[in-house]
């Protein structure tokens, strides 16, 4: 048990006692308390991730109660979904490939991995309900917004928080971090291609309208940039500028992002867009790039290229149904 932060953190509490049906509450104000150490064993799932955890258990679930929301939520893993909202959707996207009624990549990912009751300061109890998948994070920041919306499940900002280093707490509350050193484009362990934290300098620098020109740029490691256009092809010339945020998505990216396929909507398959972008991968925080990385056990040149909640990957020697991907470690 806890707050953000260490655990000798001192913090003041206001309790509001409220009738039911009446508009005045009683407020009494506590004394800053000292928090004593949890024991490392009664901790069911020690992590960086600001979350509540049940004592000695890796299932469980628990009854968040204030005097403004009382809902149930759920830390564990979890197979299904924690809210129906989440398998809506889901079921747009990914239920026609569990059928196999199509055949593309995955972009969630064929089951829920971990589900989580996180920090958000702005929800009542403090807390909110996510999910992770495979390749990326749903989560459900105001319970109480209007189910019906399709901003009431939001796409977690995970590929900016784990390059900048920057983990979202609140609507404009943040924890500051170190950027991840996980692989960004490659297999999980990879040594030889960029981490997230090879970006961390990039993704404050906007670049200018470059529609027709192509790819010519290669990321190392260290996040050093070279100039490189040994792989120019039609697929890799920039198609689209997105001004929110000063970046240029090659063609390859673009007709991902924008592909008609069979989807799963209101009970029924029918063919669609696969995905709103914008809502599932967020604007682009950086230019594309080249670069080497360890992928499927050999190492090969693979384009990437980091949006605000996913990253995406271009690999040429891919069969073509899986030559971008949406990506994002969790």
């Amino acid at each position: 048990m806890g707050d953000i932060g260490g655990p000798t953190i001192k913090y003041d509490f206001v309790n509001e006692l409220c009738k039911p049906g009446s508009t005045s509450c009683g407020r009494s104000t506590g004394q800053a308390l000292a928090l004593t150490p949890t024991p490392t064993s009664a901790v069911a799932n020690p992590s960086p991730t600001i979350s509540i955890e049940v004592a000695q258990t890796t299932e469980a679930s628990f009854d968040l109660i204030s005097s403004r929301d009382s809902r149930e939520l759920f830390n564990g893993v979890l197979k299904t979904f924690v809210d129906r909202a989440f398998e809506t959707v889901w079921n747009r996207s990914d239920r026609p490939i569990a059928r196999q009624q199509v055949s593309r990549s995955w972009l969630w990912g064929p089951t829920g991995l971990m589900a989580r009751a996180e920090s958000y300061l702005q929800v009542g109890g403090g807390l909110r309900q996510v999910q992770y998948f495979d390749k990326g994070r749903m989560e459900i920041n105001n319970p109480r917004a209007n189910r019906q919306s399709s901003w009431y499940v939001t796409s977690g900002l995970l590929v900016r928080e784990l390059i900048s280093g920057r983990m979202q707490v609140g609507n404009n509350e943040f924890v500051e971090r170190e950027p991840s050193s996980g692989p960004l484009a490659g297999d999980p362990g990879d040594a030889v291609g960029p981490t997230y934290a090879s970006f961390s300098s990039l993704i404050g620098t906007r670049s200018y309208d470059r529609t027709g020109a192509n790819v010519d740029q290669r990321i190392q490691r260290d996040g050093s940039v070279i100039g490189f256009d040994g792989l120019s092809t039609p697929a890799t010339t920039f198609a689209k500028y997105i001004p929110e945020t000063g970046h240029n998505i090659p063609q390859v990216f673009y007709d991902y992002l924008t592909k008609r396929d069979v989807v799963y909507v209101n009970g029924r398959t029918t063919q669609g867009l696969v995905m709103d972008w914008v809502y599932t991968m967020g604007y682009p925080i950086s230019e594309p790039y080249w670069t080497r990385a360890t992928i499927g056990g050999s190492e090969q040149w693979v384009l990437v290229q980091p949006f605000e909640r996913r990253v995406l990957t271009y690999v040429p020697n891919n069969p073509s149904a899986w030559q971008e991907i949406g990506r994002a470690h969790v």
